[in-house]
């Protein structure tokens, strides 16, 4: 279970954009800062205000039943009439019959009380996932019962995983709200009074023509990390630190990834060397199910952690290969757009241990019970993060029966050099795959050179040295412009000065690589103990 941190957290509008700064945590310019860098379409989830209806979607674990309940407890604190309470938070997760739910929700004395007076009633449904697996018809019986009550007075406020939120709902909440007396509400959108939170983007007003918002939960900020690390007893500066080395950002700021790593930094007092290894890890842990109330003999998962990673990992090769974005996870025939991709479109029968047969029911189980996609529109999801995907594709080549030549025709062009938007994923393959790596190094050593995303791995340094020394003999005049080693820290390593010692003491070695390879010590690149071990 997720500690319950003190967090601010932040909304954003679904399919509306956010900034992240320039080490890749969620950016939000406060105080006087705030009208030179405009936050966005981001806002608290006390800025929602007077919006009519409003739903919450995210991935497991992000904190969706955490801001609804604040949000519910920030109400009740401003409520007046004690006799008559203004709002009513219910977990659905716990209904698994249709008459208990309508009893416990719409046939509360609090409603009927309400429904009697004339004051405003704010009702709080988390969870709206749990209960739409246990309870088939429960979009119906939510829009049935909702079109009954008085909702010119009604602010609903919903949560439901971003997989599983039903488009039906969606499009009847519209209707129900559209219908409503809006007049009554004209004069009571709420603003906020704080000159410092004026900075939010978002057009509520634009927003409540509709009386209807679906938002998603932003991401974490460098500070809310920084308080987890607090929190348990860790070095927060420190820890902040192991995750730049690692470049593991968007694990960290993903609640129930930084979760896993803030477990490995207390345990070890460090986080692990191989980002290869954070990101598997970190991926296995979007792919189990963390929610106890969902494993019983009834809604039991068909597949287990690792089926879910692999049929994710063709997913995002799939989509690597096909520059597809989005996943249409409806049903019924749409024309998608070129940056769309089907559902359906990932049945197939896999060469993995024999043969894996890939149904559109075990896609949908990936799409819906990971924490790996966040909302696009409706019926239509994506990646929370690029490096997800990336990785993820480059991981699934690790598992199917397919030549690295074959491989490498897919990542390069006409021109033979690799595709720009697969820059990323050959980085990643390039990892276990010293063929690709020396392909890259060849062809496009920009890639791995300038690139901020390019793994920080002691193996992956130490084998671009010995291709980037042995192409430079290769090729010289091809690299005059890589002879600085101090514009490339990728290439340091800690082994650095035994690696390069081999050339330098190597009398039979070509006298320009045996120079280059002396430049580290020039550069001082290489120091202290390091050093010793390259006098000559």
């Amino acid at each position: 279970m997720l500690m319950k941190y003190d967090w601010e957290r932040f909304l954003c509008t679904r399919g509306g954009s956010y900034t992240l700064d320039h080490e890749g945590y969620l950016s939000v310019p406060e105080g006087r800062y705030a009208k030179m860098f405009p936050r966005g379409e981001l806002l608290r989830p006390t800025d929602v205000g007077k919006i009519p209806c409003v739903v919450i979607l995210g991935e497991p674990g992000i904190g969706k039943s955490t801001i609804l309940r604040d949000m519910q407890q920030a109400h009740s604190s401003i409520a007046s009439d004690s006799k008559n309470p203004h709002s009513l938070f219910m977990n659905l997760s716990s209904f698994g019959q249709e008459e208990r739910l309508i009893n416990a929700v719409f046939r509360a004395p609090e409603i009927q009380a309400w429904i009697a007076g004339s004051y405003d009633y704010y009702l709080f449904l988390d969870s709206l996932d749990e209960a739409l697996i246990r309870i088939d018809t429960l979009a119906a019986i939510l829009v049935e019962q909702l079109k009954a009550l008085p909702t010119e007075r009604l602010f609903l406020r919903l949560s439901c995983r971003t997989g599983l939120w039903p488009a039906y709902l969606e499009e009847e909440l519209k209707e129900i709200w559209h219908d409503s007396d809006k007049q009554s509400r004209n004069n009571t959108l709420e603003k906020s009074q704080d000159n410092d939170n004026n900075d939010s983007q978002i057009d509520l007003e634009a927003a409540h023509e509709t009386d209807f918002v679906i938002f998603e939960i932003a991401p974490l900020r460098k500070i809310d990390v920084a308080a987890a690390a607090e929190a348990n007893n860790l070095d927060s500066e420190a820890f902040l630190n192991e995750i730049n080395a690692r470049v593991v950002v968007p694990l960290a700021i993903v609640p129930i990834t930084l979760n896993f790593l803030l477990r490995a930094m207390k345990s070890e007092g460090t986080l692990p060397e191989r980002k290869w290894d954070l990101y598997r890890k970190g991926c296995l842990r979007l792919c189990s199910e963390n929610d106890r109330q969902r494993l019983t003999p009834k809604l039991r998962p068909t597949l287990d952690r690792d089926q879910r990673m692999l049929i994710a990992g063709y997913i995002a090769f799939v989509m690597m290969m096909c520059r597809r974005n989005t996943i249409y996870t409806g049903d019924s025939y749409v024309e998608l757009n070129d940056s769309e991709i089907g559902r359906t479109d990932f049945n197939v029968t896999l060469p993995v241990a024999g043969e894996t047969r890939i149904t559109s029911a075990h896609v949908t189980e990936v799409l819906e019970a990971t924490g790996l996609f966040s909302s696009r529109g409706s019926e239509r999801v994506g990646w929370i993060h690029q490096t997800f995907l990336e990785f993820l594709a480059a991981w699934f080549t690790e598992h199917i029966e397919l030549p690295e030549r074959q491989l490498v025709d897919l990542l390069t062009g006409k021109d033979q050099h690799i595709v720009p938007q697969l820059a990323t994923l050959s980085l990643w393959m390039a990892l276990h795959r010293p063929s690709i790596l020396m392909r890259i190094v060849k062809t496009d050593p920009q890639i791995v050179l300038f690139s901020e995303q390019a793994p920080p791995d002691e193996s992956f340094a130490k084998n671009l040295v010995d291709f980037f020394l042995a192409v430079k003999k290769e090729e010289q005049d091809n690299y005059s412009s890589f002879d600085k080693w101090r514009n490339y820290p990728i290439l340091v390593h800690s082994s650095l000065a035994t690696q390069l010692s081999q050339y330098i003491q190597d009398s039979g070695e070509d006298d320009l690589i045996r120079q280059y390879a002396i430049g580290p010590i020039a550069e001082k690149q290489v120091s202290g103990a390091n050093r010793k071990s390259l006098d000559t």
